[in-house]
């Protein structure tokens, strides 16, 4: 009772601290600014446990390297109390604005009966979903031309609908479909694959504030930190492998 009692207070403490810490919605924009961020080739698949915002260990990696994959998807998996999840409702997706950065949200959802697939099949799982949820988001953005778009398809304004306003010059914007765009994101998706993969996992050390009395330090920084370093091994668990793992760390005062 005492190892379930701290993992789950800490582990409470710990989700608690990264919702109140989690970049605000403007800092991709501010970070489309920066002119000393270099774009890196290749995929970077961003571990977080966090389903909605940006956790806060992106900008302390960017911080520290002033660089970004050309294509980020901060990826959450996310166990459901149900037997099986339905391959094609696994993968949730959806843009980081702004949208020619390439960033995405990924909600990955498995049931209790679902077997975590390799490292080869859940990269080619993964992006061909999110090729597929590329292709879907153009057309819907050209069907909805004009017409507000459910916030479950897309949360924000598309790129269509700003260059397409009710101005009566609709027909000035039709030379690129949307199966021309959508290919062409979804080619360079595939091009950014094809020049490598890199698992950005969280490494994040938990230890109790100054101010924290005598037995939450023992709780926080003795017990749970034992507990972390010798029972648990997220990339096995996930299985990452070891040549394509880069751990960022990253201290959580809670």
């Amino acid at each position: 009772m005492f190892i379930m009692g701290t993992w789950h207070y800490v582990h409470v403490k710990r989700y608690k601290f990264e919702m109140s810490n989690k970049v605000p919605s403007n800092y991709i924009r501010e970070l489309a600014l920066r002119k000393d961020l270099a774009r890196l080739p290749g995929i970077g698949f961003l571990y977080s446990e966090l389903v909605q915002g940006i956790p806060p260990i992106l900008p302390h990696l960017i911080d520290k390297i002033p660089s970004i994959h050309s294509v980020l998807v901060i990826v959450s998996i996310k166990f459901l109390p149900i037997s099986k999840v339905e391959m094609a409702e696994r993968f949730l997706f959806r843009h980081v604005e702004p949208r020619e950065y390439k960033i995405f949200r990924c909600v990955v959802r498995y049931g209790y009966n679902d077997a975590l697939e390799d490292s080869c099949e859940f990269e080619s799982l993964l992006i061909d979903h999110l090729k597929e949820f590329v292709y879907q988001e153009a057309l819907y953005a050209e069907a909805a031309n004009g017409r507000s778009i459910s916030p479950a398809v897309l949360p924000e304004e598309s790129p269509q609908s700003k260059q397409n306003p009710s101005n009566g010059h609709d027909d000035d914007d039709k030379g690129v479909s949307a199966p021309q765009i959508s290919g062409a994101e979804a080619e360079f998706v595939q091009r950014e694959m094809e020049k490598g993969i890199v698992y950005l996992l969280g490494e994040t050390e938990v230890v109790a504030r100054g101010d924290s009395g005598l037995l939450k330090r023992i709780i926080v920084d003795c017990a749970y930190n034992f507990m972390r370093k010798n029972f648990t091994q997220g990339e096995k668990v996930m299985r990452i492998p070891r040549n394509k793992l880069l751990r960022v760390g990253m201290t959580y005062e809670i």
